[in-house]
């Protein structure tokens, strides 16, 4: 029963982080990085304000900026060396483009 438990929390997690983003597309910038170490997951993202970006790192559900700047390409740096630290510490990252929720059914669940 706690697997399932931990394998709904963390579905959740994500599904959340990504329904979060909808509906603020331009407000993105061109990165949106998922991390994951075994059951954790992490996130990266670069948030375009009118003048300046924000790099946001989500921790255990929780935003933590990482910078601010005024171009993107600083934004992409703040976010490149966090993805960099993560993976040299076993951290699997990849860019997420595109998400899609679906339905899980569990036998336990029935």
């Amino acid at each position: 029963m706690s697997k399932l438990f931990i394998l709904i929390s963390t579905v959740a997690i994500v599904s959340f982080s990504f329904w979060s983003l909808s509906g603020r597309a331009e407000e993105l910038g061109s990165k949106y990085t998922l991390c994951k170490l075994g059951k954790e997951v992490r996130t990266l993202r670069i948030e375009k304000g009118a003048d300046k970006c924000t790099t946001q790192y989500n921790k255990n559900g929780k935003d933590q900026s990482l910078g601010t700047a005024m171009n993107e390409s600083s934004c992409e740096g703040f976010l490149d060396r966090v993805r960099s630290n993560l993976e040299k510490a076993g951290w699997k990252c990849r860019e997420v483009k595109d998400a899609s929720v679906s339905n899980l059914i569990s036998n336990e669940a029935q």
